[in-house]
């Protein structure tokens, strides 16, 4: 199991008593399974927070009246392609 994701269901009190060594199952309830679904979406958002942020420098700009330039466009350019591929390597995901 990828590293990120054991430590997730490990935090999200899945009880590793419980995991059968050879099938590697996990019992849960829905109370624990909304707990893992809580944490991992909060890892995406975390993974994410640079490129909000530069999204929110290239708005502020040009609400400031800064023109909309090659700059603002290679910016958007760069978000667009690591916002997904971001999630994946941190997770481990290809």
């Amino acid at each position: 199991m990828n590293e990120h994701i054991k430590k997730l269901v490990i935090e999200a009190a899945f009880d590793e008593e419980t995991m059968m060594p050879s099938d590697k199952m996990y019992t849960f309830t829905e109370e624990k399974m909304s707990k893992f679904a809580e944490l991992i979406v909060q890892e995406c958002a975390a993974v994410n927070e640079k490129q909000a942020l530069e999204l929110l420098g290239v708005i502020v700009d040009v609400e400031n009246g800064c023109d909309f330039d090659n700059t603002c466009m290679n910016t958007l350019k760069q978000v667009h392609a690591n916002l997904s591929s971001n999630i994946q390597k941190h997770f481990g995901v290809e």
